[in-house]
């Protein structure tokens, strides 16, 4: 008895030793531990697959240890920080989760082989590294850099991407535009770019092209009968991939109607960009996390947009006079109207910039669900619109340095012209505001009629009710 009790510990141990084999001498010490995974979603998905656990840190045993296929598909995971504690993971599925924008490859267990990361709204890629195969969401084909570049270094990798109908297919750097006028038009704007009847991702945009303004209006005038006829242009379809293109510093005016609304799922915007204006097309992800030049900005009836992040434009109400009146355009200009979904409107960060702290033009209509927007820090507004603006807390300007006449400071005949519909006039706040600059803020007509909206003029209707 005691040789066979010898024999199986012998046989025990020989176990032990095969599953460390090739193991770090560091990795040793981890056996048999606990560790919090600092991850609430990923360790509900893990006890629920029987994992073990001590209250909520996941305990290194053989079942962890010798793990190499790990499916975790529709756990509802916001975030796979933690999933390092499988060191021996070589697949994992992560399909239908909620992963986010960017999607960091570094936080996979070093030995993974194989991932799949369909149905998940991932952007953006980082940090990708080779694998024998990767399957990426329909959403990765708006990933400008890096997945383009991992394609061409990583020919052994199997990648594969789910298609718009949900089909699986061979991944590619080559994008379609549909409707043939947009596409006559960006052949002509973009050569560099087009290959055959499709815009290839993966190359450069020349030099001469960089700047390109992109313009799409619904009217067309040309004598010469040379250039495009852009209002006959009916779907948007592949536009996004020239705004996109990581080299694009051009501006971007584009206006359909509302027979041709259209969607681009989203859009960002690059840093050298200074003009965004989109009439009739939604928007529901517009990053403006790289748009460091952006001093215009313009939206209107754009059901999908939620929230506007202005934060980190280095220029838009930073510029002192050049902010109030520059050249053709004004200034800088933030004009929103008839987005019924806009919650939140995020301003730069103005401790340092230029004073006067001022805007050309600021235009907010028919926004339902704006919560807040803030003006207490501006100095100077050549143009105020406000109107349908039923949940918005409004915080007018503290103090005027001065006002203008034309966009230019005139201290003697200068106003701040103010489009306001009644319902904005009844507010005390509004009345404190104008009866503080008496004489100096005055009606105007600005662009509530394009809303269907009418202009409370606030003097006459003063007047009128001093003649009863």
């Amino acid at each position: 008895m005691k040789k066979f009790l010898q024999r199986a510990s012998q046989i025990w141990l020989l176990a032990m030793l095969i599953t460390l084999v090739g193991c770090k001498k560091d990795e040793l010490t981890l056996y048999g531990k606990s560790f919090a995974l600092n991850n609430p979603e990923l360790t509900t998905a893990l006890k629920a697959k029987g994992f073990t656990f001590e209250g909520n840190d996941i305990v290194i045993d053989d079942k962890l240890w010798n793990l190499t296929s790990l499916d975790l598909s529709g756990s509802g995971i916001k975030s796979i920080s933690g999933i390092t504690i499988f060191k021996n993971l070589q697949q994992v599925n992560l399909s239908n989760n909620a992963l986010g924008k960017v999607f960091d490859c570094s936080l996979l267990p070093e030995n993974i082989q194989q991932v799949d990361l369909s149905g998940n709204p991932i952007y953006e890629f980082k940090n990708l590294r080779p694998l024998q195969k990767l399957v990426l969401p329909t959403t990765a084909q708006y990933d400008m850099e890096s997945l383009p570049a991992y394609a061409k270094a990583a020919k052994k990798t199997d990648i594969q991407i789910v298609s718009k109908d949900g089909s699986l297919q061979k991944y590619t750097t080559l994008r379609e535009v549909p409707d043939p006028t947009l596409l006559a038009l960006l052949k002509k704007l973009f050569p560099s770019l087009i290959v055959g009847d499709k815009i290839d991702i993966s190359r450069p945009m020349r030099t001469a092209e960089l700047s390109n303004p992109i313009v799409i209006e619904q009217y067309h005038y040309d004598p010469t009968g040379l250039e495009v006829d852009k209002s006959k242009i009916e779907k948007l379809d592949g536009l996004e991939y020239i705004i996109n293109h990581p080299h694009y510093a051009g501006n971007i005016q584009i206006e359909m109607s509302e027979e041709k609304e259209n969607t681009l799922p989203y859009l960002k915007i690059g840093k050298y960009t200074e003009l965004v204006s989109f009439k009739w097309v939604n928007t529901p992800l517009l990053d403006l996390s790289q748009a460091e030049n952006l001093n215009i900005l313009g939206l209107s009836h754009n059901k999908a947009i939620k929230q506007i992040d202005l934060s980190h434009s280095k220029v838009f109400l930073q510029r002192g006079e050049k902010s109030i009146f520059s050249g053709l355009l004004g200034g800088d200009i933030l004009s929103l109207g008839d987005c019924p979904a806009l919650e939140k409107i995020n301003l730069p960060e103005l401790s340092k910039a230029k004073n006067p702290i001022g805007v050309y033009m600021i235009s907010l209509i028919a926004l339902p669900k704006l919560q807040a927007f803030d003006m207490s820090k501006l100095q100077v507004i050549n143009k105020l619109t406000l109107g349908a603006l039923p949940t918005t807390k409004i915080t007018y300007p503290i103090q005027i340095a001065y006002f203008t006449n034309n966009g230019e400071r005139d201290d003697q005949a200068g106003e701040l012209d103010f489009a306001i519909t009644q319902d904005i006039y009844e507010r005390e706040e509004t009345k404190a505001f104008i009866q503080k600059y008496d004489g100096k803020v005055t009606p105007d007509r600005g662009e509530l009629g394009e809303y269907d909206l009418d202009n409370y003029d606030w003097v006459q209707a003063q007047e009128n009710q001093d003649e009863d």
